[in-house]
């Protein structure tokens, strides 16, 4: 019995990391967007304003827990938007 229920959560678990990996990952986000969040929870969010969290801009476009900065800014070493002087 026990084994039947831990299959069944683990069965569910891997039906909403895939659930939510769609929404993100295999579709684009909109323009001045990012995908940011876990491998089992991505989300689109918007580019960094001034002062904000941000992640650098990398090869992969993988963000874990911001976007990179808006144009015109630069994510600074605390990883928060900075504008250029």
């Amino acid at each position: 019995m026990k084994c039947i229920i831990a299959l069944t959560i683990l069965a569910t678990l891997m039906c909403l990391v895939q659930g939510q990996d769609q929404s993100c990952g295999e579709v684009y986000c909109g323009e001045g967007q990012c995908c940011s969040g876990s491998f089992y929870a991505r989300h689109c969010r918007d580019y960094s304003n001034d002062g904000e969290p941000c992640e650098r801009p990398n090869k992969y476009n993988s963000y874990k827990t911001a976007c990179p900065c808006k144009e015109g800014m630069f994510c600074n070493v605390i990883n928060r938007c900075q504008k250029y002087e």
